[in-house]
């Protein structure tokens, strides 16, 4: 989905609806209160097993080397695959692909074993590849399923068209290594990319080792990708990324030279580890061009030359925005090199930079107003620590410098760096060169192993190392959080095929007057499966029609053919459940309702009946009412209300929809772990498109500013991570007596107002936001009486005078914040603001009410000045310096 378009084609329409709003007015949002929705009764009691012993379904398989196991339609051995590492499989693992995609998606499944690939293959739409694998830092992963390359040698090309596999719409490739037995270290031999998108729309790689690739994975014009747990050797470049505008994520990836110097066949022979080492020492870790919000999770790199490259676009105007957290790079020459940032900046959360030369390195299109954040991170570098060559700004807080060579910050030209509470553990008092350009920095609060002293070029820059002293210090956040999934499955591993009780997949997306009503089926299904001590019932692709509600039962996942996050638009669907069930009864049955430890993965669920511009109000589309119960892989492009939680330890891993009232509310949940949404409108919208689809960027232009995209009520250990809405009115709302809600990674966009805090309640943390508001990036309201601490902030918008609105009797904590167009009303909360960034702004960027209290502190403004107005006894303002 093109969701920035609104900020430049549709400037007037946006100020319209901003007008409309009040400029800060609170939005008709309808109220959310469900507590009357209870898990009801099943539709049928009836339990009797169906099964047909002799049905030729999907099978579940266990891996040979651990006790992964995955449900698959077609095993590669059954297409002719050999597995001996010497016939060539490439077409048996084509046809079993191509086979999986005719019927509609699934999965293809290759044993342990070495398959030579001996032609490039098409990962084709909805289609995912299982093998056995084991992580590449532990002993064995080579006998795992290893894909052999034998095609591509000597081929230059570094296009998509050419890589070894191509990921179509839906794809997947999970639990594989890939090696190149021809590579050489000693004299490498050049090879287009592993692994490449062949369309426009959402692959995901997981659980892969490549072991000693040219270059690694190329994603270019494609959208919302997913790369998971990937351990790499490589040549030249491990990633490239570029053209990407909407939300890629690149989580637990390692590259490293180990990844290869481990693997017992490449060090038989010519492949000494010396060699190994020389050959992987000029790489480039990550390569970014323009990518719209990233997100990038527990990040390892090393020896290569560069961790991670920003630079200019191959494939469109632009350049990087995202954010890192949990990162280590160690034994590179650059962990990070600059040579073009977008202006809204990124972030660098509690990462370890360890450098040869310089952790950080800018050029001279590094320019103002971009910026980069760095957050509770450690640095170490063999010459200068940072060197900053372009005029953009590089603001460290709670950092650690250990060790450095000739000084920490080498601002060359007319940039500006920002230190805040940071340590500098070196006994040396060399800590900065600044240019003659240098426009100035701050040091402030820090503290230093020596007294420091400036190497200062600057006739007229403000440069400084000060104290200051200010009430109640925003605390850093905890440096390392745990991010493992709750990996949730069904009590047991028995199938029950849907389709054996009476299923039939002869639903439409429009008129269902004729087509088989399948809730007795599928409910008989699952209570079958239920009365049996738990299992799982399995829907193959298609669209079936159920009239009436479902109720999963304890231990009982109900699945579909999808093993990946998927666009509703993608042609080849998968399972959807089409309904009519719970119109205009908003507090009626819910359509699915789980018990405890109760399971809906891999499906659509779809209303053919509701309407873009005049919503039908439904019952909750899903209810999970019981404890450890779970969601993986599921769209529902057209709610009312989308998911309702309120058991405990809930896990919900890609859930893609859009709630018409709300997406995703949690009320009452306790130890949530909510990961991988993403809601918009577009599932609806584009893409092959449903009868009763709105047109085509209807969202884009006519945002949704009446509805929730994440409601939190009276809920305690809720986590949020790497979590986006798009068009809401409220991106992520806090209401009632929240308590140790931690969101990591939480990104609105195109919303009235991005938070909203109406909470009470304790240890409510946000690290590493990007907020898109129209009204407010963040509102407190007169109900506010809690406590909120956001760390690593951007803000932004193209349209109008946004704010940062709070009021209530609560306390805002906010620890680098950049706003880019804006300001901020401190009304009558407590808020306390630290290194803030304002920029491109005619307004006031702070207006102090004379019942404020709290403080804004060691923060830049425009080179129009930092304008505040109004003022407070109880509101201090210090340390403000002009960029």
């Amino acid at each position: 989905m093109k969701k920035k378009r609104w900020i430049g084609i549709l400037l007037s329409l946006v100020l319209g609806v901003c007008t409309a709003c009040g400029g800060g007015a609170e939005p008709a949002v309808p109220a959310l209160d469900y507590g009357e929705i209870e898990i009801p009764e099943a539709v049928t009691a009836e339990s009797e097993d169906m099964t047909n012993t002799e049905n030729d379904g999907p099978q579940l398989y266990q891996s040979s080397l651990s006790q992964e196991k995955v449900i698959a339609g077609y095993n590669v051995m059954d297409y002719g695959a050999k597995a001996d590492g010497v016939s060539d499989d490439a077409a048996a693992l084509q046809s079993a692909i191509n086979a999986a995609e005719v019927a509609g998606g699934g999965v293809v499944y290759m044993p342990a074993g070495k398959y030579l690939i001996g032609a490039q293959i098409d990962l084709r739409k909805g289609v995912s590849v299982y093998g056995e694998w084991i992580p590449a830092d532990q002993e064995g992963f080579e006998d795992g399923t290893t894909l052999l390359v034998g095609t591509g040698k000597n081929n230059l090309s570094a296009q998509a068209a050419d890589a070894f596999i191509r990921m179509y719409e839906g794809s997947k490739l999970s639990r594989v290594n890939i090696y190149y037995p021809d590579q050489n270290a000693a004299s490498p031999e050049v090879y287009p990319y592993t692994i490449a998108n062949g369309e426009y729309l959402g692959y995901t790689v997981e659980c892969v080792n490549i072991i000693n690739a040219y270059r690694g994975i190329l994603v270019a014009q494609h959208n919302v990708v997913m790369l998971d747990n990937i351990y790499m050797s490589v040549i030249s470049e491990g990633f490239y990324s570029d053209a990407i505008y909407d939300i890629p994520r690149y989580m637990n990836i390692h590259v490293s030279a180990d990844v290869w110097a481990d693997y017992e066949a490449a060090t038989q022979g010519q492949n000494s580890e010396a060699d190994i080492r020389n050959a992987v020492a000029g790489a480039t870790a990550f390569r970014f061009g323009k990518i719209d919000w990233a997100y990038l999770y527990n990040i390892c790199i090393s020896d290569v030359n560069i961790g991670v490259r920003f630079e200019t676009s191959t494939y469109a105007v632009g350049a990087f925005n995202g954010q890192f957290n949990a990162m280590n790079v160690s034994d590179v020459n650059y962990c990070f090199s600059v040579a073009e940032l977008a202006t809204i900046g990124a972030i660098v959360s509690s990462a370890d930079l360890s450098a040869k030369i310089s952790a950080v390195t800018t050029e001279e299109d590094f320019k103002y107003p971009a910026q980069i954040f760095f957050n509770n991170s450690q640095f170490s570098s063999g010459e200068v620590t940072v060197c900053n060559e372009g005029d953009g700004a590089l603001l460290f807080t709670e950092c650690t410098f250990r060790e450095w060579g000739e000084c920490v910050f080498d601002n060359v030209t007319m940039g500006y760096i920002n230190a805040d509470s940071c340590d500098f553990e070196q006994e040396s008092s060399l800590i900065a060169h600044m240019g003659p350009d240098v426009v100035g920095s701050m040091f402030v609060n820090c503290t230093f192993a020596v007294y420091p002293t400036m190497y200062n070029e600057s006739a007229s820059s403000e440069i400084y190392i000060k104290d200051l002293n200010y009430e109640e210090p925003i605390e850093a956040f905890a440096a390392t959080q745990n991010f493992d999934r709750p990996a949730r499955s069904a009590a047991t591993d028995k199938i029950y095929y849907a389709s054996d009780f009476g299923a039939v997949a002869d639903g439409s997306l429009s008129d269902n007057s004729a087509a088989t009503d399948n809730t007795a089926a599928i409910q008989q299904a699952l209570n079958c499966a239920g009365a049996n001590g738990g299992g799982i019932v399995y829907l193959g692709a298609g669209n079936y029609f159920v009239k009436e509600y479902l109720v999963i039962p304890s231990g009982v996942e109900l699945k579909g053919v999808s093993e990946n996050n998927r666009h509703f638009g993608i042609k080849a669907r998968g399972t959807t459940l089409v309904t009519e069930h719970g119109k205009n009864e908003e507090m009626g049955k819910p359509f699915i309702s789980l018990h405890d430890r109760a399971g809906l993965t891999g499906l659509n669920i779809f209303y053919p009946d509701q309407h873009y511009s005049d919503n039908v109000v439904y019952s909750p589309t899903v209810f999970v009412g019981g404890d450890d119960s779970y969601l993986y892989n599921v769209t529902i492009p057209n709610a009312y209300l989308g998911v309702l939680v309120k058991g405990k330890n809930v896990h919900i891993d890609w859930l893609r929809t859009l709630g018409l009232k709300a997406c995703l509310v949690l009320e009452g949940a306790d130890n949530a772990f909510v990961e991988n949404v993403m809601f918009t409108g577009g599932d609806w919208q584009d893409g092959q498109r449903a009868e009763n689809a709105p047109p085509t960027d209807h969202w884009t232009n006519f945002p949704n500013y009446h509805n929730e995209g994440i409601y939190i009520s009276n809920s305690k250990g809720v986590v949020l991570f790497e979590c986006f809405t798009f068009g809401m009115g409220h991106g992520l709302h806090l209401e009632g007596e929240v308590n140790d809600l931690l969101a990591v990674g939480m990104g609105v966009d195109c919303s009235s107002d991005a938070v909203v805090l109406e909470n009470t309640g304790k240890n409510n943390v946000l690290i590493n936001s990007q907020l898109v508001g129209i009204d407010n990036y963040v509102r407190s309201t007169s109900k506010f009486s809690g406590e909120v601490s956001l760390y690593a902030t951007l803000c932004w918008c193209g349209s109008s005078n946004v704010r940062c609105t709070f009021d209530g009797e609560g306390v805002v904590r906010m620890q680098q914040c950049k706003i880019s167009n804006g300001g901020v009303d401190v009304n009558t909360a407590t808020v306390r603001l630290q290194n803030f960034v304002f920029d491109l702004n005619l307004y006031p960027m702070v207006v102090i009410s004379p019942e404020a209290e709290g403080y804004l502190i060691n923060s830049l403004g425009t080179i129009n000045l930092l304008k505040t107005e109004g003022e407070s006894a109880s509101f201090t303002t210090a340390n403000l310096g002009v960029r």
